[in-house]
């Protein structure tokens, strides 16, 4: 239903034209023909590279006769081109992007002899995880008589015709996601007639921010080529209802209450570089344990250990959660468009939400300063 393509082009919409003619810096059409009347499925061979190159490096040093220190480094950096970034089978060509995933591992290790009973280990390590992707989308919303999302953001938008072609790339095509892990620790081991006992800390911080810039893109999806072409949206619901809005008299729209775009995804406003979280969390640790030889055959393992795994919170604010008893009731929940404002009462913003953000509305509870957010997101983290 809705309006149609006429059989003139007259109402094509001026940036599905725009779309149709825009050619890639190689000559060739974003939007590539048939090569027919109708419509055909094609195939396209584009070159992708991945490389990886690693360094590895070790010491050790005898500092004196009951002293060594030693160290240990590895770091992997894996540059790639991708030339389909969409994420179906259906994607064209023209929108690569160059990536690197990177790993780096160093563990710096002091061991002291203190006696012949007695033996320190202090340990310092340090691990980093990268994700970068740039985009290499060469076209802006601007180009093709598209308003941006965000007006600041300026690479453009992903379109999807359902079944027939993805261009444009994918919301995934711009990625800064760093994961940074510190550690300390520190065991002593004493032995001493029938007992040995070691005991010890540790403590690590994590640092994982991240930043996916190209959500701020948009991804629109398109029912057929007609809805593509047409790009109308939908008539507002109360010209629909007083049936001012119909396909015989559509004015811009499509003459019904359904837009051409079925969907648009991701379409998130934020600042230029995205929405950005600095997810930080503390853990650590302490043990105590004793092996206590009873005789040739039997040997008890006592021990005690202590455990504190850090909530995680969000250095920039941007992290929320929602306290359940205090929610509102469902029917303070708008269940259609209009200028009610939304009922947020039960939602739980950090304490230094208002550092980067007004104030925010009536009902939202603001985090005690000691009190992070958790969320259902951890990092995933790995010892060196």
């Amino acid at each position: 239903g809705g309006v149609q393509v006429a059989c003139n082009g007259s109402n094509i919409s001026p940036v599905a034209i725009n779309m149709l003619q825009a050619k890639l810096p190689n000559g060739n059409y974003f939007i590539p023909s048939s090569g027919s009347a109708g419509f055909s499925t094609l195939a396209f061979t584009a070159p992708a590279t991945y490389n990886e190159h690693q360094a590895i490096a070790n010491i050790d040093y005898l500092l004196s006769p009951t002293q060594t220190l030693s160290g240990r480094f590895m770091t992997s950096q894996a540059p790639e081109y991708l030339s389909f970034t969409a994420a179906s089978s259906i994607g064209v060509p023209g929108t690569p992007v160059n990536g690197l995933t990177a790993n780096t591992n160093a563990v710096l290790k002091h061991t002291w002899i203190i006696s012949n009973t007695l033996v320190n280990e202090a340990r310092v390590s340090y691990e980093r995880f990268l994700i970068h992707f740039s985009p290499g989308d060469p076209f802006t919303n601007s180009q093709f008589g598209m308003t941006a999302v965000n007006p600041q953001y300026t690479t453009g938008s992903i379109f999807t015709i359902v079944g027939q072609a993805a261009f444009g790339g994918s919301v995934n095509d711009q990625i800064w996601n760093p994961i940074n892990q510190y550690q300390f620790a520190d065991s002593i081991s004493w032995s001493h007639g029938r007992h040995t006992v070691r005991a010890g800390y540790e403590f690590e911080q994590d640092q994982w921010d991240d930043d996916i810039a190209s959500l701020q893109r948009g991804s629109l999806s398109f029912q057929s080529f007609s809805d593509f072409l047409i790009g109308r949206a939908g008539c507002a619901p109360a010209a629909v209802q007083g049936g001012t809005c119909t396909t015989a008299n559509p004015g811009n729209t499509t003459g019904t209450a359904a837009s051409n775009i079925s969907i648009c995804k991701y379409c998130v406003f934020a600042g230029p570089n995205g929405v950005i979280h600095g997810w930080r969390d503390q853990t650590m640790h302490w043990f105590v344990q004793d092996d206590v030889k009873i005789n040739a055959k039997l040997t008890l393992n006592l021990g005690l250990r202590w455990e504190y795994d850090g909530a995680q919170s969000d250095k920039y604010g941007n992290q929320t959660n929602w306290w359940f008893s205090a929610m509102g009731p469902n029917s303070a929940v708008p269940t259609t468009p209009g200028t009610t404002p939304a009922n947020y009462a039960g939602e739980v913003v950090p304490a230094n939400f208002t550092k980067f953000y007004p104030p925010p509305p009536a009902g939202v509870l603001t985090a005690s300063g000691n009190a992070p957010i958790r969320d259902f997101q951890r990092p995933m983290r790995s010892r060196p």
